[in-house]
């Protein structure tokens, strides 16, 4: 699991946080609900001191907080 601090990620060629690049991801409508589990869930691939990284953001509600993995 990630830590939602203030640790900087290259995503599109700009630095973001990890809570920004979720909230550019609900921007952009990559949010997805599973019925099943009635998580919402979305992944993003992104560059940490030159190496390829995918997180995949999940939470519980729509007011919850994101856990990234």
């Amino acid at each position: 699991m990630v830590k939602n601090g203030t640790t900087k990620h290259t995503f599109n060629d700009k630095e973001f946080t990890t809570k920004e690049i979720a909230r550019l991801l609900v921007k952009k409508g990559l949010l997805k609900r599973s019925n099943l589990l009635g998580y919402y869930h979305s992944s993003a691939i992104v560059i940490y001191k030159g190496i390829e990284i995918k997180f995949f953001f999940n939470k519980a509600s729509k007011r919850g907080t994101y856990n990234i993995y």
